[in-house]
């Protein structure tokens, strides 16, 4: 599973079948460029794109357009290039906002809607309804709907998070990356209400540990992510508590 595909999945409410608040979620910058700030990790991780920091600016740069081998992240991967074409370097906002489809409502549910059919073809969700990419954009956000047909993918999803950060567990590599994007954008919807203060201080923590020994690159990763942070104004925590 792609990073981003579990980044929807734990978004999904079991019994509702919907993403709570999906709305804020795809119109606040700071949760709307989640997408696309885990694309880039995924890039990053298979040695495609690399970032450059110049005089406080970060931009992005690809080095290898060959095929990822997954048709979401070449489709990600010839964004990146196609954008501003001249130019080697690209801007990290530019690319999150490019990646995300931020500047565009009914391209962003189009991806929303590409991510959920990826989850569906994969049988972990079945698709009842797609969300509209036209029209009124409170019935787009109301419209789509997902029956978990395999919840205990979602439920270990966030087992193996929890054991990380609670337990010392050895996290993998996709696991590292989903605790420092969830704790830099301060995400923590997909936790019981009462428990979201105890697990972002645990979250904290282990974001301030030394995680040299898994290598350079997801090092690399996390200190895009500190970047990340700078372009994307972090929400108020508790604005999102009570719609779990």
């Amino acid at each position: 599973m792609l990073l981003a595909e579990k980044f929807i999945l734990l978004h999904i409410d079991e019994k509702k079948g919907k993403i709570p608040w999906l709305g804020h979620i795809i119109v606040n910058k700071s949760y709307g460029t989640s997408i696309g700030s885990l694309v880039l990790m995924e890039l990053i991780l298979k040695k495609k794109i690399t970032f450059e920091t110049i005089k406080k600016k970060t931009f992005i740069r690809v080095i290898d357009d060959s095929t990822t081998g997954d048709k979401f992240l070449d489709e990600s991967l010839a964004m990146i290039q196609d954008y501003k074409k001249k130019k080697t370097l690209k801007k990290l906002e530019s690319v999150l906002v490019n990646l995300s489809r931020f500047t565009n409502l009914k391209k962003r549910m189009r991806l929303f809607n590409n991510l959920f059919e990826r989850l569906d073809q994969q049988g972990i969700i079945r698709i009842e309804k797609k969300f509209k990419t036209g029209g009124n954009p409170a019935r787009m956000f109301s419209g789509g709907r997902q029956a978990l047909i395999q919840p205990e993918v979602k439920r270990n999803i966030l087992s193996e998070i929890l054991d990380v950060v609670n337990n010392n567990k050895e996290p993998s590599e996709s696991t590292v990356l989903l605790i420092t994007l969830l704790n830099a954008k301060e995400d923590f919807l997909m936790f019981p209400k009462e428990s979201r203060k105890f697990v972002k201080e645990r979250f904290k923590e282990f974001c301030m540990k030394d995680l040299s020994s898994f290598g350079e690159t997801i090092e690399k990763v996390r200190r895009m992510m500190h970047q990340v942070m700078k372009v994307d104004p972090i929400p108020v925590p508790g604005v999102l508590d009570g719609f779990y």
